[in-house]
């Protein structure tokens, strides 16, 4: 039997170049899947800018809550040094503001504010530095009982404003320390101004509210061996520091008239009040229910002179 050339010939074997192997498969396998992740991950660069600005505004908020906690504990630590030392300097200028004798009873000769009671003292700064410093140049001091001169038991308010030299709170004298500036207000209860009025004449008359600006003065007089109460209302004023009565209506016997026809002078009567201390004087006044308020005001006053403290 003959064979062709065909038919006989052996197959040629195929290269491995063309025979795909599993390395093969593998590695277009990954470069496949690396080519759609890289394609997928590009981004147009309006969102990578997007994307960095992201970022960078992340940073801020980061570093600013940082500096503001920072800034905060600096703040409490501040403030609290400062609360302390200003607690300790305002004990310490109410205590020395507080006599241990008795208050000097003067109207003819300036005595100073005095205290045998508790006092309260604040002082106010804007400065934070000041109240780590204890160096507050002003300072309120308030008292419910105070005696001036021929005042007493008298609610006091003062501000004093723009204090130079020593701390007040410290150990130095009081003398050492001025305030450019002093306002306030004395305020007198009419019970208290009875006590006064009573012990300086013994005339038994009390005082009590009448409107505004006036008061009433009721007293008990003897008329034809007869004892008749008898009530004035007087207008009250303050004029160059000095307290004066203007009667207006008298009420005996159940009958009002008018003062004019009871009196045969209705002529201002002055009333005797504490004299001030230096650089200090009464401004105006005023009439509450409860209260005479008297208004004060004064510039360049040595704290010295304007407590009579031990």
């Amino acid at each position: 039997m003959q064979y062709s050339e065909e038919e006989g010939s052996t197959p040629e074997k195929e290269t491995d170049a063309e025979i795909p192997t599993l390395a093969t498969w593998q590695e277009d396998a990954t470069y496949e899947n690396e080519s759609s992740v890289t394609a997928e991950n590009q981004l147009d660069p309006d969102e990578q800018d997007q994307e960095q600005s992201g970022d960078v505004l992340k940073s801020e908020i980061v570093f600013a809550s940082k500096a503001l906690g920072i800034g905060l504990l600096i703040g409490l630590l501040i403030g609290g040094i400062g609360l302390f030392r200003t607690q300790s300097s305002q004990a310490a200028f109410a205590k020395k503001l507080i006599r241990s004798d008795a208050c000097p009873n003067s109207s003819s000769s300036p005595s100073g504010f005095c205290f045998n009671s508790p006092v309260t003292v604040s002082f106010a700064s804007n400065n934070p530095l000041d109240q780590l410093t204890a160096s507050q140049s002003t300072a309120v001091i308030s008292a419910s009982r105070s005696r001036i001169g021929i005042f007493a038991n008298a609610v006091l308010d003062l501000q004093l404003g723009g204090m130079t030299g020593a701390l007040p709170g410290s150990g130095a004298a009081l003398d050492k320390t001025e305030a450019s500036s002093v306002t306030g207000t004395l305020s007198l209860a009419y019970s208290d101004l009875t006590s006064t009025l009573q012990s300086s004449s013994n005339s038994g008359a009390s005082i009590f509210y009448a409107g505004n600006n006036e008061i009433g003065t009721s007293n008990q007089v003897s008329y034809q061996g007869k004892t008749i109460p008898l009530v004035v209302i007087s207008k009250i004023q303050l004029k160059n520091g000095q307290l004066y009565l203007t009667p207006e209506t008298v009420n005996a016997l159940g009958r009002t008239a008018p003062a004019s026809a009871v009196f045969s002078s209705t002529a201002p009567v002055p009333i005797e009040i504490a004299a001030m201390p230096k650089g200090l004087s009464y401004s105006s006044l005023t009439t509450t229910k409860q209260y005479l308020v008297f208004h004060l005001a004064g510039r360049n006053i040595s704290l010295g002179s304007l407590f009579a403290s031990k």
